[in-house]
C-alpha cells in the first residue's frame, strides 16, 4: 500500500468522532469572525482618517502660503497702479505746461512775423527819416529811438 509496514498498522482503528453541531458555539465563532472583520475595517478607517487629517493640514498650509502670495501680489499691484496714476498725472501736467509754452512761442512767432522793420517799409519820399524820429509799428504804438552821437561816432 503506502509505505507503512503492515506490522505497524494498528489492529483496531478507532472511529472518527462525530462532531456535534453546537449552534451556540457556531454563533460565537461567527460573531468573533464578524468582530475581527469589523475591527480590521475600523483600523483601516482610522488609518484613512489620519491620512486625511495630514492631507488636510498640508492643504491648509498650502492655502495659507497662497494667501500670503496673493496678498503680496495685491499690494504690488496697488503700488504699481498708484505709480501709474502718478505718472499719468505727471504726463498730463507736463503736456499742459508744454501746451502753454507752445502757445506762448507760437504767439511770439506770429507777432514777429507781422513785425516790420523801418528799413523794410516803403517811404513816401516826402522826407527822410532821421535819428530820434518816432516810427509807428504795426500795432500802432510809438517807440522813441534816441541814440547818442557818441555811440554813433564810436561805431563807425
Amino acid at each position: 500500500m503506502s509505505g507503512i509496514p503492515e506490522d505497524m498498522m494498528p489492529e483496531v482503528v478507532p472511529s472518527v468522532p462525530v462532531v456535534v453541531q453546537d449552534e451556540d458555539k457556531q454563533a460565537a465563532i461567527r460573531a468573533a469572525t464578524y468582530y475581527d472583520r469589523v475591527e480590521a475595517e475600523r483600523a483601516e478607517y482610522r488609518r484613512l482618517l489620519e491620512q486625511s487629517k495630514i492631507a488636510l493640514e498640508i492643504q491648509i498650509a498650502r492655502l495659507g502660503d497662497l494667501q500670503k502670495l496673493l496678498d503680496a501680489e495685491r499690494t504690488m499691484h496697488a503700488s504699481t497702479q498708484q505709480l501709474l496714476n502718478q505718472k499719468l498725472q505727471d504726463c498730463a501736467e507736463l503736456e499742459a505746461t508744454l501746451a502753454i509754452e507752445r502757445d506762448h512761442y507760437e504767439n511770439g512767432a506770429a507777432r514777429l512775423g507781422r513785425f516790420e522793420f523801418s528799413r523794410d517799409r516803403k517811404r513816401n519820399g516826402k522826407r527822410s527819416k532821421r535819428n530820434g524820429d518816432s516810427l509807428p509799428d504795426t500795432t500802432g504804438s510809438e517807440v522813441e529811438v534816441d541814440i547818442a552821437s557818441s555811440v554813433l561816432a564810436s561805431g563807425s
